[in-house]
């Protein structure tokens, strides 16, 4: 005998019928799933990363979803943390990690999961995985540690007793905060990036993937992105804002767009911060850029090696008070190549290129009250083999730097720098020249720092060879120039204001001072001398300057730096009547 269906049920369509069949089905299996299947997976879950982890980590979360339907799973406020009684045990045995790592997040979730694959194919594939506001905190010691059996397996041989493969198409990071500490020194390290977005795309752990060179752990690209950084640095003095962060594992590049560093308080504030001298920075730019990064060295190894590194469009203030005791340590510790030496981490940079760059850099002077300015604008510079690697630089120790620049914006500049990348004493050298220049746009320096102003001269051309390490320099400067007269200045008491000191000058111009180079008299060119010895807290470009300026003095015939202490004869007779033809020559020239 036939069943009939009820008469309220006669009227409906079978399709429909047999449809609410199965959602009565299903619902009454997610409730099934709701009650039974979430704690035991909850259970399973906890107890695989312990056991996976060897007891190193413990893993917590306040609920968990899933959805058989949808291939969804999904967590709530999930933790993972590391066992520090775990951590202690194991570095007794040298086998302890040298990253640990805390997460802390809001959600994590897992999207189109294959559920059928993983239980008839043991094949894990899903299209993504979306983590929400995580906090991860990662630290770095450097203890001494044994590589064990298991971290010498693959990803794929360490999975492979359980699945074949693991497919995800997309691991999203949302609005990541991200704690680093360095351990690895006496006083620990911690940078912090907050808001950070990143994908990690192709995702594959097969037989075939462990060995695709390709891949970047296993993954077709990570790329990385935070926008609007800014932080204030622990002393207060700077903040440092960055647009934009971006990078990527497969283009092996970083890119940091408008990075500035500003200084909170004015000039002179600023320098009365501390007890002796200390340079005042303010630094803008426009695109920093690393190419060719071999990142897994970088995190495997702490090693950075990039093709290249190019920095563009920036400007670079730098500000010293002379008024202020000098610093007691030793400043040739700063020398650009030393630090080089200094860096913990492994550094090779094929490349370094500077463009449309401004450097100014400025000192105040007691003496006149005053502050004394010099700029590059225009600088671009290329500097090869940057490296502190000992394999590298068996092969080639020195580093080489080609720079080309505008002096005060008027005179074009040409500089050859070349460092000795494993000499004890830091050696160095330089060599280059200078253009055709009206010496007066020297002004806004010599007037300040020797109170010495350029009353009228041309530099014609100007070439200089100089050798130095870490203490002494030495080398000539050929200054081809004409017509070069200076007025000696002081500063007045009741104005301070800098004025003409008029006899003085008057003598310096007459008797000193040689107007032309080469000589009028003779035709020969004097070459200055560019000897010059470093005091502990002058810095590497203060020896730099300081020995071009002696050769300046030794070929003008003038100690611009200390008129007082230079030697003037009293002239004879015919002088003194040269003087006074041209002293009345310049007065009806400014009656007229």
């Amino acid at each position: 005998m036939q069943l009939e269906r009820p008469l309220f049920l006669s009227r409906i369509p079978n399709w429909i019928y047999v449809s609410l069949i199965i959602l009565i089905v299903l619902l009454g299996a997610s409730v099934y799933i709701h009650y039974r299947l979430k704690p035991f997976l909850t259970k399973k879950i906890k107890q695989a990363v312990t056991e996976s982890t060897k007891g190193l980590y413990k893993i917590d979360f306040a609920d968990i979803h899933v959805n058989i339907l949808k291939g969804s799973l999904g967590f709530d406020s999930l933790s993972l943390v590391p066992d520090t009684s775990v951590v202690a045990l194991l570095r007794k045995k040298d086998e302890a990690p040298k990253h640990l790592f805390l997460l802390e997040l809001e959600a994590l979730s897992f999207q189109d999961i294959s559920f059928r694959n993983i239980y008839f194919d043991r094949k894990l594939n899903m299209s993504s995985v979306v983590i929400y506001k995580p906090h991860i905190t990662i630290i770095y010691n450097d203890f001494k540690t044994r590589e064990e059996d298991d971290e010498k397996k693959t990803a794929y041989q360490q999975i492979s007793k359980f699945l074949r493969s693991v497919t995800i198409s997309d691991i999203i990071f949302n609005e990541a905060d991200i704690k680093y500490i360095d351990k690895s020194s006496k006083k620990s390290q911690t940078s912090t990036f907050k808001g950070l977005n990143i994908i990690v795309t192709d995702l594959k752990i097969d037989s075939a993937s462990q060995f695709d060179k390709s891949r970047f752990y296993y993954t077709k690209n990570i790329k990385l992105n935070l926008k609007d950084h800014k932080f204030i640095t622990k002393d207060g003095l700077y903040t440092i804002s960055i647009e934009d962060i971006s990078s990527s594992t497969s283009g092996r590049n970083l890119r940091l767009s408008k990075f500035r560093v500003r200084p909170n308080y004015p000039e002179m504030e600023f320098s009365r911060k501390f007890k002796t001298q200390h340079d005042r920075y303010d630094l803008s730019f426009n695109e920093i850029l690393f190419t060719g990064i071999n990142f897994l060295k970088l995190n495997t190894q702490r090693r950075l090696a990039a093709s290249s590194l190019l920095i563009n469009g920036s400007n670079a203030s730098i500000f010293m008070n002379r008024e202020m005791p000098p610093v007691t340590f030793d400043k040739g510790r700063n020398y650009p190549h030393v630090v080089l030496k200094r860096l913990k981490i492994r550094t090779t940079i094929d490349t370094l290129l500077i463009r449309d760059t401004r450097i100014s850099y400025s000192e105040y002077n007691p003496k006149s009250k005053k502050k004394g300015t010099i700029t590059f604008n225009r600088f671009n510079a290329q500097v090869r083999n940057i490296s502190n690697d000992p394999g590298r630089l068996s092969v080639n120790h020195w580093a080489r730097a080609n720079v080309s620049t505008w002096l005060m914006n008027k005179g074009k500049m040409t500089v050859i720098l070349n460092f000795n990348l494993t000499a004890k004493n830091a050696d160095f050298n330089f060599s280059g020249g200078l253009g055709k220049m009206d010496m007066r746009d020297l002004n806004s320096l010599s007037r300040n720092m020797s109170l010495a102003e350029i009353q009228s001269g041309t530099i014609n051309k100007a070439e200089f060879e100089v050798s130095g390490n870490l203490r002494t320099t030495s080398g000539y400067l050929k200054l081809y120039y004409t017509g070069l007269k200076v007025n000696i200045l002081k500063k007045d008491d009741d104005t301070n204001e800098l004025k003409k000191r008029g006899l003085i000058s008057a003598l310096a111009n007459t008797i000193v001072i040689k107007n032309n180079n080469p000589d009028d008299d003779d035709g020969k060119l004097r070459i200055g001398k560019t000897s010059a010895e470093r005091i502990n807290s002058a810095s590497f470009f203060n020896l730099m300057w300081k020995s071009v300026f002696a050769g300046l003095k030794e070929s003008v015939g003038f100690t611009l730096d200390d008129p007082d202490k230079q030697k003037v004869e009293p002239p004879d007779k015919k002088t003194l009547r040269k003087m006074r033809r041209e002293k009345r020559s310049e007065e009806r020239k400014k009656n007229n």
